[in-house]
Protein backbone atom coordinates (compact mmCIF):
# COMPACT_ATOMS: atom_id res chain seq x y z
CA UNK A 1 0.00 0.00 0.00
CA UNK A 2 1.42 3.40 -1.00
CA UNK A 3 1.50 5.89 1.89
CA UNK A 4 -0.46 9.11 1.46
CA UNK A 5 0.48 12.65 2.54
CA UNK A 6 -1.19 12.27 5.94
CA UNK A 7 0.71 9.03 6.70
CA UNK A 8 4.03 10.59 5.65
CA UNK A 9 3.40 13.70 7.69
CA UNK A 10 2.51 11.70 10.81
CA UNK A 11 5.59 9.50 10.43
CA UNK A 12 7.93 12.48 9.94
CA UNK A 13 6.43 14.37 12.89
CA UNK A 14 7.03 11.30 15.06
CA UNK A 15 10.66 11.07 13.97
CA UNK A 16 11.30 14.76 14.65
CA UNK A 17 9.62 14.59 18.05
CA UNK A 18 11.07 11.35 19.40
CA UNK A 19 14.37 11.03 17.52
CA UNK A 20 16.00 13.94 15.72
CA UNK A 21 15.39 16.48 13.00
CA UNK A 22 18.05 14.72 10.89
CA UNK A 23 15.97 11.52 10.94
CA UNK A 24 12.89 13.46 9.88
CA UNK A 25 14.85 15.28 7.19
CA UNK A 26 16.18 12.01 5.76
CA UNK A 27 12.69 10.49 5.75
CA UNK A 28 11.35 13.55 3.92
CA UNK A 29 14.04 13.16 1.25
CA UNK A 30 13.25 9.44 0.87
CA UNK A 31 9.54 10.16 0.36
CA UNK A 32 10.28 12.87 -2.21
CA UNK A 33 12.66 10.62 -4.16
CA UNK A 34 10.03 7.87 -4.15
CA UNK A 35 7.48 10.36 -5.57
CA UNK A 36 5.30 9.94 -2.47
CA UNK A 37 3.07 13.01 -1.88
CA UNK A 38 4.39 15.21 0.93
CA UNK A 39 2.35 18.10 2.36
CA UNK A 40 3.20 21.32 4.21
CA UNK A 41 2.75 19.64 7.59
CA UNK A 42 5.65 17.27 6.91
CA UNK A 43 7.88 20.16 5.81
CA UNK A 44 6.84 22.24 8.82
CA UNK A 45 7.63 19.41 11.25
CA UNK A 46 11.16 19.07 9.88
CA UNK A 47 11.72 22.84 9.84
CA UNK A 48 10.60 23.11 13.47
CA UNK A 49 12.97 20.28 14.39
CA UNK A 50 15.89 21.86 12.53
CA UNK A 51 15.28 25.19 14.29
CA UNK A 52 15.11 23.42 17.65
CA UNK A 53 18.44 21.69 16.93
CA UNK A 54 20.08 24.92 15.79
CA UNK A 55 20.45 23.87 12.14
CA UNK A 56 19.19 27.18 10.77
CA UNK A 57 20.73 27.02 7.30
CA UNK A 58 18.99 23.72 6.58
CA UNK A 59 15.72 25.11 7.98
CA UNK A 60 15.90 28.18 5.72
CA UNK A 61 16.75 26.04 2.67
CA UNK A 62 13.83 23.71 3.39
CA UNK A 63 11.48 26.68 3.81
CA UNK A 64 12.61 27.96 0.39
CA UNK A 65 12.04 24.52 -1.14
CA UNK A 66 8.59 24.43 0.43
CA UNK A 67 7.65 27.80 -1.07
CA UNK A 68 9.07 26.86 -4.48
CA UNK A 69 6.80 23.78 -4.50
CA UNK A 70 3.80 26.02 -3.95
CA UNK A 71 3.14 24.74 -0.43
CA UNK A 72 1.76 27.16 2.14
CA UNK A 73 3.80 27.96 5.20
CA UNK A 74 2.59 29.73 8.35
CA UNK A 75 3.69 32.41 10.78
CA UNK A 76 4.60 29.89 13.49
CA UNK A 77 7.22 28.19 11.30
CA UNK A 78 8.51 31.50 9.92
CA UNK A 79 8.64 32.91 13.45
CA UNK A 80 10.84 30.02 14.61
CA UNK A 81 13.29 30.65 11.76
CA UNK A 82 13.43 34.39 12.48
CA UNK A 83 13.82 33.74 16.22
CA UNK A 84 16.66 31.30 15.57
CA UNK A 85 18.47 33.87 13.44
CA UNK A 86 18.04 36.49 16.17
CA UNK A 87 19.43 34.13 18.80
CA UNK A 88 22.41 33.41 16.52
CA UNK A 89 23.04 37.16 16.13
CA UNK A 90 22.30 37.05 12.38
CA UNK A 91 20.22 40.22 12.38
CA UNK A 92 20.76 41.14 8.72
CA UNK A 93 19.50 37.69 7.79
CA UNK A 94 16.38 38.26 9.91
CA UNK A 95 15.62 41.41 7.93
CA UNK A 96 16.22 39.82 4.50
CA UNK A 97 14.16 36.71 5.34
CA UNK A 98 11.30 38.81 6.71
CA UNK A 99 11.18 40.74 3.42
CA UNK A 100 11.41 37.51 1.42
CA UNK A 101 8.45 35.96 3.24
CA UNK A 102 6.44 39.17 3.06
CA UNK A 103 6.97 39.34 -0.71
CA UNK A 104 5.86 35.70 -0.93
CA UNK A 105 2.53 36.70 0.68
CA UNK A 106 3.21 34.68 3.82
CA UNK A 107 1.06 35.89 6.71
CA UNK A 108 3.38 37.40 9.33
CA UNK A 109 2.02 37.76 12.86
CA UNK A 110 3.11 40.09 15.68
CA UNK A 111 5.79 37.60 16.79
CA UNK A 112 7.42 37.72 13.33
CA UNK A 113 7.24 41.51 13.37
CA UNK A 114 8.83 41.51 16.81
CA UNK A 115 11.79 39.49 15.53
CA UNK A 116 12.45 41.85 12.62
CA UNK A 117 12.03 44.87 14.93
CA UNK A 118 14.65 43.37 17.21
CA UNK A 119 16.86 42.83 14.17
CA UNK A 120 16.57 46.46 13.06
CA UNK A 121 17.26 47.70 16.61
CA UNK A 122 20.40 45.54 16.86
CA UNK A 123 21.53 46.90 13.49
CA UNK A 124 21.18 50.46 14.83
CA UNK A 125 18.04 51.18 12.76
CA UNK A 126 15.55 51.78 15.55
CA UNK A 127 13.62 54.35 13.46
CA UNK A 128 12.91 51.65 10.86
CA UNK A 129 11.72 49.36 13.67
CA UNK A 130 9.45 52.14 14.96
CA UNK A 131 7.98 52.67 11.47
CA UNK A 132 7.01 48.99 11.42
CA UNK A 133 4.59 49.63 14.30
CA UNK A 134 2.54 51.76 11.91
CA UNK A 135 2.88 49.28 9.04
CA UNK A 136 1.62 46.51 11.30
CA UNK A 137 -1.70 48.32 11.72
CA UNK A 138 -1.96 48.84 7.95
CA UNK A 139 -1.49 45.08 7.54
CA UNK A 140 -4.20 44.42 10.15
CA UNK A 141 -1.71 43.14 12.73
CA UNK A 142 -2.22 44.96 16.02
CA UNK A 143 0.97 45.70 17.99
CA UNK A 144 1.02 44.58 21.61
CA UNK A 145 3.09 45.57 24.64
CA UNK A 146 5.91 43.23 23.53
CA UNK A 147 6.26 44.96 20.15
CA UNK A 148 6.32 48.38 21.78
CA UNK A 149 8.82 47.20 24.40
CA UNK A 150 11.22 45.98 21.68
CA UNK A 151 11.30 49.37 19.95
CA UNK A 152 11.30 51.17 23.31
CA UNK A 153 14.36 49.15 24.32
CA UNK A 154 16.05 50.07 21.03
CA UNK A 155 15.62 53.78 21.77
CA UNK A 156 16.92 53.34 25.33
CA UNK A 157 19.95 51.39 24.11
CA UNK A 158 20.84 54.31 21.84
CA UNK A 159 20.29 56.83 24.65
CA UNK A 160 17.28 58.38 22.86
CA UNK A 161 15.09 58.73 25.94
CA UNK A 162 13.00 61.56 24.44
CA UNK A 163 11.97 59.31 21.55
CA UNK A 164 11.37 56.45 23.97
CA UNK A 165 9.02 58.59 26.08
CA UNK A 166 7.09 59.71 22.97
CA UNK A 167 6.59 56.04 22.13
CA UNK A 168 5.55 55.41 25.74
CA UNK A 169 2.80 58.06 25.47
CA UNK A 170 1.70 56.76 22.04
CA UNK A 171 1.39 53.31 23.48
CA UNK A 172 -0.86 54.51 26.30
CA UNK A 173 -3.00 56.51 23.84
CA UNK A 174 -3.53 53.31 21.88
CA UNK A 175 -4.89 51.64 24.98
CA UNK A 176 -1.87 49.42 25.65
CA UNK A 177 -0.87 49.30 29.31
CA UNK A 178 2.89 49.25 30.01
CA UNK A 179 4.00 46.22 32.01
CA UNK A 180 6.86 45.71 34.46
CA UNK A 181 9.18 44.54 31.64
CA UNK A 182 8.84 47.85 29.82
CA UNK A 183 9.34 49.80 33.04
CA UNK A 184 12.48 47.76 33.73
CA UNK A 185 13.83 48.71 30.30
CA UNK A 186 13.21 52.37 31.10
CA UNK A 187 14.77 52.04 34.56
CA UNK A 188 17.86 50.46 33.02
CA UNK A 189 18.10 53.23 30.40
CA UNK A 190 17.83 55.98 33.02
CA UNK A 191 20.40 54.31 35.26
CA UNK A 192 22.88 53.77 32.40
CA UNK A 193 22.66 57.49 31.60
CA UNK A 194 23.31 58.35 35.25
CA UNK A 195 19.84 59.79 35.98
CA UNK A 196 19.73 58.62 39.60
CA UNK A 197 16.98 61.00 40.72
CA UNK A 198 14.80 60.16 37.73
CA UNK A 199 15.13 56.46 38.60
CA UNK A 200 13.62 57.18 42.03
CA UNK A 201 10.75 59.12 40.45
CA UNK A 202 10.12 56.20 38.09
CA UNK A 203 9.89 53.71 40.97
CA UNK A 204 7.28 55.90 42.68
CA UNK A 205 5.39 56.31 39.39
CA UNK A 206 5.31 52.54 38.91
CA UNK A 207 3.86 52.01 42.38
CA UNK A 208 1.28 54.76 41.84
CA UNK A 209 0.30 53.01 38.59
CA UNK A 210 -0.26 49.75 40.45
CA UNK A 211 2.87 48.05 39.13
CA UNK A 212 5.18 46.75 41.82
CA UNK A 213 8.91 46.87 40.98
CA UNK A 214 10.44 43.38 41.03
CA UNK A 215 13.93 41.96 41.51
CA UNK A 216 14.64 42.64 37.85
CA UNK A 217 13.81 46.33 38.32
CA UNK A 218 16.24 46.80 41.19
CA UNK A 219 18.91 44.66 39.53
CA UNK A 220 18.97 46.62 36.24
CA UNK A 221 19.15 49.88 38.19
CA UNK A 222 22.17 48.72 40.22
CA UNK A 223 24.03 47.36 37.20
CA UNK A 224 23.04 50.39 35.11
CA UNK A 225 24.38 52.88 37.67
CA UNK A 226 27.62 50.92 37.94
CA UNK A 227 28.01 50.90 34.15
CA UNK A 228 27.83 54.70 34.22
CA UNK A 229 30.60 54.72 36.84
CA UNK A 230 28.26 55.65 39.68
CA UNK A 231 29.25 52.77 41.92
CA UNK A 232 28.63 54.77 45.10
CA UNK A 233 25.10 55.59 43.91
CA UNK A 234 24.53 51.89 43.26
CA UNK A 235 25.75 51.06 46.78
CA UNK A 236 23.50 53.73 48.28
CA UNK A 237 20.54 52.44 46.27
CA UNK A 238 21.16 48.89 47.57
CA UNK A 239 21.54 50.12 51.15
CA UNK A 240 18.18 51.93 50.95
CA UNK A 241 16.28 48.77 49.97
CA UNK A 242 14.42 46.80 52.60
CA UNK A 243 15.39 43.13 52.70
CA UNK A 244 17.12 42.94 49.29
CA UNK A 245 16.79 39.54 47.65
CA UNK A 246 19.71 37.33 46.68
CA UNK A 247 19.21 38.31 43.02
CA UNK A 248 19.69 41.97 43.92
CA UNK A 249 22.87 41.19 45.86
CA UNK A 250 24.08 39.22 42.84
CA UNK A 251 23.57 42.32 40.70
CA UNK A 252 25.79 44.27 43.08
CA UNK A 253 28.47 41.57 42.79
CA UNK A 254 28.18 41.76 38.99
CA UNK A 255 28.52 45.54 39.17
CA UNK A 256 31.64 45.34 41.33
CA UNK A 257 33.22 42.81 38.97
CA UNK A 258 32.41 44.91 35.89
CA UNK A 259 34.07 47.90 37.53
CA UNK A 260 37.11 45.78 38.48
CA UNK A 261 36.39 46.00 42.21
CA UNK A 262 36.87 42.31 42.93
CA UNK A 263 37.84 43.17 46.53
CA UNK A 264 34.36 44.56 47.22
CA UNK A 265 32.69 41.77 45.27
CA UNK A 266 34.54 39.15 47.33
CA UNK A 267 33.68 40.94 50.59
CA UNK A 268 29.98 40.88 49.63
CA UNK A 269 30.31 37.18 48.73
CA UNK A 270 31.70 36.43 52.22
CA UNK A 271 28.93 38.53 53.83
CA UNK A 272 26.28 36.47 52.03
CA UNK A 273 27.99 33.17 52.86
CA UNK A 274 28.04 34.07 56.55
CA UNK A 275 24.27 34.50 56.30
CA UNK A 276 23.96 31.07 54.68
CA UNK A 277 23.45 32.31 51.10
CA UNK A 278 25.45 31.39 48.02
CA UNK A 279 25.62 33.47 44.84
CA UNK A 280 23.76 32.48 41.71
CA UNK A 281 25.90 30.55 39.23
CA UNK A 282 26.43 33.45 36.79
CA UNK A 283 27.54 35.86 39.50
CA UNK A 284 29.80 33.33 41.21
CA UNK A 285 31.58 32.48 37.96
CA UNK A 286 31.96 36.18 37.16
CA UNK A 287 33.51 36.74 40.59
CA UNK A 288 35.81 33.76 40.10
CA UNK A 289 37.03 35.17 36.78
CA UNK A 290 37.74 38.54 38.38
CA UNK A 291 39.78 36.80 41.12
CA UNK A 292 41.82 34.75 38.66
CA UNK A 293 45.15 36.24 39.78
CA UNK A 294 44.39 35.91 43.49
CA UNK A 295 44.82 32.17 44.10
CA UNK A 296 44.27 32.48 47.85
CA UNK A 297 40.82 34.04 47.42
CA UNK A 298 39.93 31.56 44.65
CA UNK A 299 40.61 28.70 47.07
CA UNK A 300 38.54 30.43 49.77
CA UNK A 301 35.70 30.86 47.29
CA UNK A 302 35.67 27.24 46.15
CA UNK A 303 35.76 25.96 49.73
CA UNK A 304 32.70 28.08 50.61
CA UNK A 305 30.93 26.84 47.48
CA UNK A 306 31.65 23.25 48.53
CA UNK A 307 30.59 23.97 52.10
CA UNK A 308 27.19 25.28 51.02
CA UNK A 309 26.87 22.54 48.37
CA UNK A 310 25.98 24.85 45.48
CA UNK A 311 24.51 22.96 42.52
CA UNK A 312 27.28 24.33 40.30
CA UNK A 313 30.14 23.21 42.62
CA UNK A 314 31.68 20.95 39.95
CA UNK A 315 32.08 23.87 37.52
CA UNK A 316 33.74 26.10 40.13
CA UNK A 317 36.05 23.27 41.25
CA UNK A 318 37.07 22.52 37.66
CA UNK A 319 37.91 26.15 36.95
CA UNK A 320 39.92 26.58 40.15
CA UNK A 321 41.83 23.35 39.46
CA UNK A 322 42.81 24.74 36.04
CA UNK A 323 43.81 28.06 37.62
CA UNK A 324 46.01 26.24 40.13
CA UNK A 325 47.67 24.17 37.42
CA UNK A 326 48.36 27.29 35.33
CA UNK A 327 49.93 28.84 38.43
CA UNK A 328 52.09 25.75 38.97
CA UNK A 329 50.27 24.80 42.19
CA UNK A 330 50.14 21.07 41.42
CA UNK A 331 49.79 19.88 45.01
CA UNK A 332 46.90 22.26 45.72
CA UNK A 333 45.17 21.22 42.47
CA UNK A 334 45.33 17.55 43.47
CA UNK A 335 44.11 18.37 47.00
CA UNK A 336 41.11 20.22 45.59
CA UNK A 337 40.35 17.38 43.18
CA UNK A 338 40.36 14.87 46.06
CA UNK A 339 38.30 17.22 48.26
CA UNK A 340 35.80 17.55 45.43
CA UNK A 341 35.38 13.77 45.27
CA UNK A 342 35.24 13.48 49.07
CA UNK A 343 32.26 15.87 49.03
CA UNK A 344 30.41 13.54 46.68
CA UNK A 345 30.80 15.83 43.67
CA UNK A 346 31.60 13.92 40.50
CA UNK A 347 34.16 15.69 38.29
CA UNK A 348 33.25 15.93 34.62
CA UNK A 349 35.24 14.38 31.79
CA UNK A 350 37.27 17.59 31.31
CA UNK A 351 38.39 17.68 34.96
CA UNK A 352 39.21 13.97 35.04
CA UNK A 353 41.23 14.30 31.83
CA UNK A 354 43.04 17.38 33.16
CA UNK A 355 44.20 15.49 36.26
CA UNK A 356 45.14 12.41 34.19
CA UNK A 357 47.24 14.67 31.98
CA UNK A 358 48.89 16.08 35.10
CA UNK A 359 49.77 12.58 36.35
CA UNK A 360 51.15 11.62 32.94
CA UNK A 361 53.27 14.79 32.79
CA UNK A 362 54.94 13.92 36.12
CA UNK A 363 55.44 10.26 35.09
CA UNK A 364 52.70 8.82 37.32
CA UNK A 365 50.96 6.76 34.64
CA UNK A 366 49.62 4.20 37.10
CA UNK A 367 47.73 6.93 39.01
CA UNK A 368 46.33 8.24 35.71
CA UNK A 369 45.03 4.78 34.80
CA UNK A 370 43.52 4.30 38.28
CA UNK A 371 41.73 7.60 37.77
CA UNK A 372 40.48 6.39 34.39
CA UNK A 373 38.94 3.32 36.06
CA UNK A 374 37.39 5.53 38.77
CA UNK A 375 35.95 7.73 36.05
CA UNK A 376 34.32 4.78 34.31
CA UNK A 377 32.99 3.43 37.62
CA UNK A 378 31.33 6.80 38.27
CA UNK A 379 29.59 6.65 34.89
CA UNK A 380 31.58 9.50 33.34
CA UNK A 381 32.11 8.75 29.65
CA UNK A 382 35.73 9.19 28.46
CA UNK A 383 36.20 11.14 25.25
CA UNK A 384 38.84 11.05 22.55
CA UNK A 385 41.02 13.53 24.48
CA UNK A 386 41.01 11.24 27.53
CA UNK A 387 42.28 8.31 25.47
CA UNK A 388 44.85 10.50 23.73
CA UNK A 389 46.23 11.67 27.09
CA UNK A 390 46.59 8.08 28.34
CA UNK A 391 48.10 6.94 25.05
CA UNK A 392 50.71 9.71 25.12
CA UNK A 393 51.43 8.88 28.76
CA UNK A 394 52.07 5.21 27.97
CA UNK A 395 54.25 6.00 24.96
CA UNK A 396 56.26 8.41 27.07
CA UNK A 397 56.81 5.72 29.71
CA UNK A 398 57.89 3.19 27.07
CA UNK A 399 60.44 5.66 25.65
CA UNK A 400 61.78 6.37 29.14
CA UNK A 401 62.24 2.65 29.82
CA UNK A 402 64.00 2.17 26.49
CA UNK A 403 66.34 5.07 27.20
CA UNK A 404 67.30 3.28 30.42
CA UNK A 405 67.74 0.00 28.46
CA UNK A 406 64.94 -1.63 30.43
CA UNK A 407 62.99 -4.48 28.85
CA UNK A 408 59.46 -3.68 27.76
CA UNK A 409 57.00 -6.43 28.56
CA UNK A 410 53.58 -5.73 27.07
CA UNK A 411 51.93 -8.12 29.50
CA UNK A 412 53.09 -5.88 32.36
CA UNK A 413 52.21 -2.58 30.68
CA UNK A 414 50.29 -0.20 32.92
CA UNK A 415 47.82 0.79 30.21
CA UNK A 416 48.17 -2.39 28.22
CA UNK A 417 45.92 -3.79 25.51
CA UNK A 418 42.72 -2.49 27.16
CA UNK A 419 43.47 1.04 25.95
CA UNK A 420 43.95 -0.01 22.34
CA UNK A 421 40.70 -1.96 22.51
CA UNK A 422 38.81 1.04 23.83
CA UNK A 423 40.24 3.27 21.11
CA UNK A 424 37.90 1.44 18.75
CA UNK A 425 34.91 2.65 20.79
CA UNK A 426 35.55 6.34 20.17
CA UNK A 427 35.76 8.49 17.05
CA UNK A 428 39.48 9.36 16.77
CA UNK A 429 40.41 12.96 16.04
CA UNK A 430 43.53 14.33 14.26
CA UNK A 431 45.42 14.66 17.56
CA UNK A 432 44.92 10.99 18.45
CA UNK A 433 45.98 9.85 14.99
CA UNK A 434 49.08 12.06 15.20
CA UNK A 435 50.02 10.43 18.52
CA UNK A 436 49.56 6.96 16.98
CA UNK A 437 51.60 7.90 13.88
CA UNK A 438 54.38 9.36 16.02
CA UNK A 439 54.43 6.24 18.22
CA UNK A 440 54.80 3.92 15.21
CA UNK A 441 57.54 6.14 13.75
CA UNK A 442 59.50 6.03 16.99
CA UNK A 443 59.26 2.23 16.83
CA UNK A 444 60.63 2.40 13.24
CA UNK A 445 57.36 0.77 12.18
CA UNK A 446 56.78 2.94 9.13
CA UNK A 447 54.28 0.50 7.67
CA UNK A 448 52.12 0.90 10.79
CA UNK A 449 52.60 4.69 10.76
CA UNK A 450 51.48 4.93 7.13
CA UNK A 451 48.50 2.69 7.91
CA UNK A 452 47.30 5.18 10.53
CA UNK A 453 48.08 8.11 8.20
CA UNK A 454 45.96 6.64 5.39
CA UNK A 455 43.18 5.65 7.78
CA UNK A 456 43.13 9.22 9.06
CA UNK A 457 42.65 10.60 5.54
CA UNK A 458 40.03 7.94 4.70
CA UNK A 459 38.02 9.16 7.70
CA UNK A 460 38.01 12.67 6.23
CA UNK A 461 40.48 14.03 8.79
CA UNK A 462 43.14 16.42 7.50
CA UNK A 463 46.66 15.71 8.85
CA UNK A 464 48.36 18.87 10.10
CA UNK A 465 52.03 19.91 10.09
CA UNK A 466 52.67 17.89 13.27
CA UNK A 467 51.49 14.64 11.67
CA UNK A 468 53.59 15.29 8.55
CA UNK A 469 56.61 16.09 10.74
CA UNK A 470 56.29 12.79 12.61
CA UNK A 471 56.00 10.84 9.36
CA UNK A 472 58.86 12.69 7.64
CA UNK A 473 61.19 12.24 10.62
CA UNK A 474 60.31 8.56 10.76
CA UNK A 475 61.22 7.96 7.12
CA UNK A 476 64.41 10.00 7.42
CA UNK A 477 65.41 8.02 10.51
CA UNK A 478 65.12 4.71 8.65
CA UNK A 479 66.88 6.21 5.60
CA UNK A 480 63.93 5.94 3.20
CA UNK A 481 64.52 9.08 1.13
CA UNK A 482 61.91 8.20 -1.51
CA UNK A 483 59.12 7.90 1.06
CA UNK A 484 60.29 11.09 2.82
CA UNK A 485 60.14 12.92 -0.51
CA UNK A 486 56.62 11.60 -1.09
CA UNK A 487 55.57 13.01 2.29
CA UNK A 488 57.02 16.40 1.31
CA UNK A 489 55.13 16.38 -2.00
CA UNK A 490 51.88 15.46 -0.22
CA UNK A 491 52.41 18.44 2.07
CA UNK A 492 52.84 20.79 -0.86
CA UNK A 493 49.80 19.38 -2.68
CA UNK A 494 47.65 19.82 0.42
CA UNK A 495 49.07 23.31 1.09
CA UNK A 496 50.24 22.42 4.60
CA UNK A 497 52.12 25.33 6.14
CA UNK A 498 55.26 23.97 7.87
CA UNK A 499 55.62 24.77 11.57
CA UNK A 500 58.93 25.66 13.25
CA UNK A 501 59.92 22.04 13.90
CA UNK A 502 59.16 20.93 10.36
CA UNK A 503 61.09 23.87 8.90
CA UNK A 504 64.18 22.91 10.91
CA UNK A 505 63.85 19.28 9.72
CA UNK A 506 63.68 20.42 6.09
CA UNK A 507 66.65 22.76 6.62
CA UNK A 508 68.73 19.85 7.94
CA UNK A 509 67.67 17.19 5.44
CA UNK A 510 66.63 19.14 2.34
CA UNK A 511 69.97 18.59 0.57
CA UNK A 512 69.81 14.85 1.33
CA UNK A 513 66.40 14.64 -0.37
CA UNK A 514 67.44 16.80 -3.34
CA UNK A 515 70.58 14.74 -3.96
CA UNK A 516 68.35 11.67 -4.34
CA UNK A 517 65.87 13.47 -6.64
CA UNK A 518 63.12 13.07 -4.03
CA UNK A 519 61.84 16.65 -4.13
CA UNK A 520 61.37 17.00 -7.89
Amino acid sequence: MTPNAFTCSTYIQGLCKHHSSDSGHQALRCFLEAKVPVDEFAYSAVIRGLCRDGNLDAAVDLQEEMLSRGLRTNSVVVGLILQGCCQAGEFSKVVSLFRRYKNADVYLDKFCYNMVMKGFCKLGKVEVAAALLTKMKVNHVHPDVINYTTVFSGYCDEGKLDEAMKLFEEMKRNGITPDVVLYNVLASGLARLGFTQEVKYLLNYMKDSGIEPNNGTYSVIIEGLATEGKLEDAEAFLAALENPSLDIYCSMVNAYCSEKRSDKAFALFIYLVEKGHILRKRSCLKLLSSLEHDIKKCIQLVKKVLELRANYSNIVCSRVINMLLRAGEIRKALELFNEMKANGINPDVVTYTTIMNLYCSIDHLKEAVNLFHDMEAKGVEPDVITYTVLLKGELKEIRCKRSRNREINNSNAVVGPFLYGKLMDVEPDPVMYTVLIDARCKENDMKGAMKFFKEMIDRGLQPDATAYTALLCGYLHVGDAAAAGLVCRLMLENQIEPDGILESVLDRHGKFLLDRNCLQ
